[in-house]
């Protein structure tokens, strides 16, 4: 099926963001591991697996246009080096792929392709919703607490 062309573009730039956001998570993950942080681990690791499911959706979306997914282009890939400095960088790239998802699905409406607009953009737009309001009450509960009590409790599982 042929498909708008500008729908498609934001298609493949939401799949560089996915794949950014997955080796974001990846990396951050084992560096929580590392240092014996378990809950964090597996928090990261499953946003991780959720970001690859974006990632899968939208290349069935853009095979269905006939366009190939390019998956050796990443977005912007940052991987910190301390705890607060990682969650503040995973909450900020889930708050810009909120309004690049809002934006996505309004021209896709404009461009009269619906079921992007709602199947994926505004679906995504949801997920990272909910992992952006993970990241800033994990960053409420290192000001309320401290860092030091934070990091003990993240040794938990």
């Amino acid at each position: 099926m042929q498909g708008n062309a500008k729908v498609e573009a934001r298609l493949q730039a939401e799949l560089a963001n996915e794949l950014a956001a997955r080796h974001q998570y990846e990396a951050h993950s084992a560096m929580y591991d590392n240092w014996g942080y378990k809950r964090l681990a597996k928090i990261a690791k499953r946003l991780a697996d959720e970001e690859g499911g974006h990632a899968n959706e939208l290349m069935e979306r853009l095979t269905f246009f006939n366009q190939v997914p390019n998956v050796s282009v990443l977005g912007p890939v940052n991987v910190k080096s301390t705890v607060p400095e990682m969650i503040a960088s995973d909450f900020s790239a889930e708050t810009k792929a909120i309004d690049d998802y809002g934006s996505d699905y309004a021209l896709s409406v404009v461009a009269g392709d619906v079921v992007t607009a709602i199947n994926y953009f505004a679906e995504h737009a949801k997920d990272e919703s909910e992992h952006a309001n993970l990241w800033e009450a994990e960053l409420q509960m290192i000001k309320d607490v401290g860092l030091q009590n934070y990091l003990a409790e993240q040794m938990r599982e």
